[in-house]
């Protein structure tokens, strides 16, 4: 018996999901269809969805395979059809109040009443900004003229000799001049401009930081050789400025708004050349490769500038060349990272140490440290530590560290009006009491996958994780649900009535929800949902329960057409996987069909996702379908036993599951997969007698000289990849070589029974090309029926809609038909095939 948990008529389906179309285009709603000659060129996904903050207008932006520069206009009082459409005007959209839409891309801007259908379009744009506190846009021309107006359109103000403007979206704006030689900045608010800052010196760069507190500029005084950084105190108009370097050794300064006073931590990050030597030495404590690979040493410079001194404090102790803000004014993070760092990880999973500014004293606080997060309040510090896989709690008040027992929990974001933590996991959303040290899953989100947000994110440190997360200004929290069939809900959390107190705005459905916009003023939610036989489309919520769909009833014909089993089964270590199994698009039962099997790991999370791309690795999922191919899309999983040995035990019962299917050939399946799948389809050919052909991309064929190797895209040696990266080995290569060796695929190329196609980029950093080379000399050594393309233009995937990208897709049908669908005659694989036969 084939094991089959659901299975999803999707004609059936989509019929009864699209049925509120059916009616709206018997009332004369617009119906837009898609049939399978178009549906490539037509095929589109909705993104970017904006709301208006009355909940009556919504917009979305279109994604087509070739481009993305539509934006759609929707009301909700006439769903079927978009009052607006605007193209290449997407790079800066917002809602102004209730009812007034501002676009500007391509050198344009539109002003748009929606409800009085007032516009006004400006042309020869630079640049543009909307502040949605003062309700008001602001548009520079090219020539340096800058206006103001407010959000009925209205013109209130009007400056020249503008070069760029900054904003924070909110209430502040900067606008930067150049008058001879000297830059000046003027703070825009309600009243008038005003002149906050000036200088003789060339401004290389200046922005608002995340808060918008602050204007930071760094200027280079070409006198003096040197780089000045300053702040400008955006309520106040104060600024202050400090030489930070030389101009020679400056690379950037990033500056971050810590803790609760208005401070800022000034991470100044510098490069020193040193005298190249012949050769190159390369010593076995190196711990930081990047040098290598740069050509010179990035060092980095720290400053803590508390908000009334005029002069920043610098931060250096030759005990530790990194530091990190604690959200405090009395303890920063100091730690070495690469001291004695081995590359069993991507990045060094630290000690870190609590150092005292005033004492210089220091208090070792977490070891293994891969992630840490900061109270806003800087009261507690959280840390993950990576030898236990626990989070770890450090708690200034109390001096302790406890450890936080639970397995699996990710992404904490604070909640300090509640004294909680909550907590991302695969099986459920988990809440912390910081008080009383105890965790308690948040009720009615046991077993299920849990995304949190919105929430505020402060990047203090991206390198090693170091960070700050709090919820957002208004204090809510979204929660995202998934369950172990891939239905998917959504909760809402209140603070206002109390600890843990949630209530559902979306109750389960099995469509993809890939972005939501709560109303909590209207319990109103606006949503994309998709599904794999349903387009994407924005819908309203109300009460938890789908309302309204919000524009037209798009139909993808071949999508509705889909037909899909989910499969269920085990593996030898007794893991429950599912498969993905796709019918041909035109089938009958009773007729025998080829199946396509495409490998990589778990892809069962990606049931309910609506293909709209091409490839760009050479499975075109539509195009099998299309030419009567079975796809077959099984999870993959791995354990002790080695990559390689798990992919083909899940592979093997995931062909078992199928077996008695009576309208799949045994003898026409093909096996496929690229990067990692191209590894397991390279080790399984080396392994089975299940497949009448093979076809592999962009794959490691040796993984132990991979393992030996260094990487010159990422300047690391491969070693963590291997023993905590995605092959999950869990042990080097010194202590357990017999699973190195037995995972191998080269070792084992003598084995391939069935004709293999391989494939490259030949610009491909990530797995370099020769792997692929590699595995063709061997298959060529030992009489193998092989043919490999090598593209000299591709990277690790091939870009999209290019000429090798297409030559890619037409030779994998062409392998595929030839192997599997007894189309002969192709002249690239004659040259193989019939010439092999003949010796």
């Amino acid at each position: 018996m084939m094991a089959i948990n659901c299975r999803t008529n999707g004609l059936l389906l989509c019929l009864l999901v699209l049925l509120p179309y059916a009616l709206s285009a018997k009332s004369g709603g617009h119906k837009e269809v898609l049939d399978s000659a178009d549906q490539r060129k037509l095929r589109y996904t909705l993104t970017n969805l904006l709301v208006s903050d009355n909940g009556r207008w919504s917009a979305v932006r279109k994604v087509y395979d070739a481009s993305n520069d539509t934006l759609v206009v929707f009301d909700r009082k006439k769903p079927n059809v978009p009052v607006k459409q605007f193209i290449r005007m997407n790079e800066n959209y917002c809602f102004l109040g209730n009812n007034v839409l501002f676009t500007s891309g391509s050198g344009r801007a539109h002003w748009t009443d929606l409800k009085r259908k007032k516009d006004i379009e400006f042309t020869n744009v630079k640049q543009s900004a909307v502040l949605e506190e003062t309700q008001s846009f602001f548009v520079l021309k090219k020539d340096g003229q800058l206006s103001k107006y407010n959000a009925d359109g209205q013109l209130q103000n009007t400056v020249s000799g503008i070069e760029s403007i900054q904003s924070d979206k909110q209430k502040t704006l900067y606008a930067i001049s150049q008058k001879g030689s000297r830059s000046y900045i003027y703070l825009f608010s309600d009243k008038a401009e005003k002149e906050v800052y000036s200088t003789s010196n060339r401004i290389k760069r200046s922005h608002l930081t995340d808060s918008g507190k602050y204007m930071v500029i760094t200027e280079a005084d070409e006198i003096k050789s040197i780089i000045q950084l300053s702040a400008v105190n955006t309520v106040t108009g104060i600024s202050k400025t400090f030489t930070a370097a030389g101009i020679k050794e400056f690379q950037r300064a990033e500056f971050k708004e810590t803790g609760t006073e208005g401070d800022l931590w000034i991470d100044v990050q510098l490069k020193a050349f040193s005298k190249k030597s012949i050769p190159e030495i390369w010593y076995g404590n190196d711990g930081d490769f990047k040098t290598k690979g740069l050509g010179y040493e990035e060092t980095h410079q720290y400053y803590l500038w508390f908000k009334n001194n005029s002069k920043p404090q610098k931060i250096s102790d030759e005990r530790f060349p990194d530091f990190a803000p604690t959200n405090r004014r009395d303890y920063v993070l100091a730690f070495d990272a690469f001291k004695n760092f081995s590359n069993e990880t991507r990045v060094p999973m630290p000690t870190v140490n609590l150092y005292h500014l005033a004492s210089k004293e220091t208090k070792e606080v977490f070891k293994h440290s891969r992630e840490i997060v900061i109270a806003p309040s800087g009261n507690e510090l959280l840390s993950f530590n990576f030898k236990i896989q626990r989070w770890e709690l450090f708690t200034f008040k109390s001096q302790k560290l406890q450890t936080i027992d639970v397995d699996g929990l990710e992404k904490p974001v604070f909640d300090e009006n509640w004294g909680k933590v909550y907590f991302e996991s695969r099986n459920g959303m988990y809440s912390y009491d910081l008080n009383r040290y105890q965790y308690k899953i948040v009720p009615g989100t046991e077993n299920t996958r849990v995304t949190l947000s919105p929430s505020k994110t402060t990047m203090f440190n991206g390198l090693f994780h170091i960070k700050s997360t709090r919820l957002n200004q208004n204090n809510e929290l979204l929660v995202k649900l998934q369950d172990s069939v891939n239905m998917n809900s959504y909760l809402y959390y209140n603070p206002q009535k109390g600890k843990d107190s949630f209530v559902e705005i979306l109750e389960p459905v099995a469509h993809h929800i890939s972005e939501l916009k709560y109303i909590q003023a209207l319990k109103t939610a606006y949503c994309l949902e998709e599904n794999f036989n349903l387009p994407t489309r924005l819908v309203t919520v109300e009460k938890a329960v789908h309302k309204k769909t919000i524009g037209n009833a798009r139909i993808d014909v071949s999508a509705l057409s889909l037909k899909r089993d989910i499969v269920i089964f085990t593996n030898s270590k007794k893991v429950k996987l599912k498969g993905l199994l796709y019918y041909p698009r035109y089938y009958q039962p009773g007729e025998k069909y080829p199946m396509i099997v495409s490998i990589y790991q778990v892809q069962s999370n990606e049931a309910n996702r609506y293909q709209y791309t091409s490839s760009t690795v050479g499975f075109d999922f539509d195009g099998l379908l299309e030419r009567g191919y079975f796809v077959y899309l099984p999870d993959v999983v791995f354990d002790r036993r080695g990559a390689g040995i798990s992919a083909l035990d899940c592979v093997n019962a995931a062909l078992d599951a199928v077996s008695s299917h009576p309208d799949i050939d045994p003898q026409k399946i093909g096996l496929t997969g690229h990067s990692m799948g191209g590894y397991e389809t390279n080790f399984i050919a080396t392994q089975s007698n299940r497949f009448a052909a093979y076809l592999s991309g962009s794959a490691h064929s040796d993984i132990i000289r991979t393992y030996f190797s260094f990487s010159d895209q990422n300047y690391l040696p491969m070693t963590w990849q291997f023993e905590n990266g995605q092959y999950s080995f869990r042990q080097s290569f010194a202590e357990n070589k017999e699973m190195y060796f037995n995972n191998n695929p080269i070792h084992y190329v003598d084995g391939v029974n069935a004709p293999i196609l391989l494939w490259t980029g030949k610009n491909d950093k990530n797995v370099v090309w020769d792997h692929t080379m590699e595995f063709y000399i061997g298959l060529k050594r030992f009489n193998k029926s092989v043919v490999a393309l090598f593209y000299p233009k591709g990277g690790h995937t091939l870009e999209k809609l290019s000429d090798e990208s297409r030559d890619l897709r037409q030779k994998t049908m062409e392998w595929w038909d030839y192997f599997l669908k007894g189309k002969k005659e192709v002249e690239w694989i004659d040259r193989q095939i019939k010439n092999a036969i003949r010796q």
